[in-house]
């Protein structure tokens, strides 16, 4: 009888596997941090979204220049403070000195002289983290004028609690496993144009077995 039964239902346990596998590979094979590739891949989608978003806004001129004036109603000053980094408008008095004239949010900060860079794309490290600072000159009306982003890469503090979490932004879990490394082994993360900002490598107290599909199945 339990035989007949077995013979009857084994399809039962034959799908019951199929579904096990299958689950097992798409936690394992197709999740973002199941490789050091893939990690990459991500982290440089993550950052080039923001790189994007960053683009459009100096693109807009005339937002900048109400911003600058403090002039700006609250829906277009929503565009900018909605934006997940910070944002920094300065103007040039007569000497060349900047006059911080707008800022987005208090979880960012410019480091004392960062905002006289050149134009470009730079990895600081601050005190609350790691980031990407853009440094961009724009033109508003016959303002001299420029922008300065601070784009999050990872978030560190001196302390670590539920509010304030060590954490690559974005990516929850991440940091248990990756680290920012200058390691010749350590994979590069390049930014919008494809200029190398950092790299990324395994913890090594993280061992990490990669499986193909048929390795997996069998």
């Amino acid at each position: 009888m339990i035989r007949k039964a077995a013979y009857k239902h084994g399809y039962l346990i034959i799908t019951a596997a199929w579904l096990y596998t299958f689950s097992f590979i798409f936690v394992n094979y197709w999740r973002y941090d199941s490789s050091p590739k893939k990690v990459q891949q991500k982290l440089e989608q993550h950052l080039t979204n923001n790189e994007k978003k960053f683009n459009e806004i100096i693109a807009d001129t005339k937002l900048l220049s109400l911003l600058i004036k403090d002039s700006v109603d609250d829906l277009k000053r929503k565009k900018v403070t909605d934006i997940p980094f910070g944002l920094f408008l300065y103007t040039l008095n007569d000497i060349n000195n900047p006059i911080l004239r707008y800022w987005n949010n208090n979880k960012f900060y410019v480091a004392r002289g960062d905002e006289l860079k050149k134009d470009g794309h730079y990895f600081v490290n601050y005190q609350n983290g790691d980031f990407e600072l853009i440094k961009r000159t724009i033109r508003t009306d016959s303002l001299k004028a420029f922008v300065v982003a601070v784009l999050p890469i990872r978030w560190s503090y001196f302390i670590d609690n539920k509010y304030l979490q060590i954490s690559f932004d974005g990516f929850s879990g991440l940091e248990d496993k990756y680290e920012i490394s200058n390691d010749s082994t350590a994979l590069v993360i390049k930014n919008l144009s494809g200029d190398a900002l950092f790299k990324v490598k395994l913890k090594d107290e993280n061992t990490l077995v990669e499986y193909d599909i048929f390795t997996i199945i069998t």
